[in-house]
């Protein structure tokens, strides 16, 4: 399984109540590698949220530049 198809299925263990224990000993991996996949894609996703929000906020700037500053 690669990592993506065992972080979805981490979330929707997780999502049918299923403690994160119970999620390792399902998926046979530890309670570790777990909350590493939780983790390591919640850092994922802050990284692209930043990255949307640094490309709105550069959009804006070059807008403001060629409208000029009002």
């Amino acid at each position: 399984m690669d990592k993506w198809n065992m972080y979805m299925e981490i979330k929707q263990l997780l999502k049918q109540g299923f403690s994160k224990v119970k999620v390792a000993e399902k998926l046979g991996i530890s309670r570790v590698t777990v909350y590493r996949y939780l983790y390591l894609f919640l850092i994922h996703k802050r990284v692209h949220l930043v990255d949307s929000i640094s490309v709105q906020n550069s959009s804006w700037l070059v807008l403001k530049f060629l409208h000029g500053a009002q």
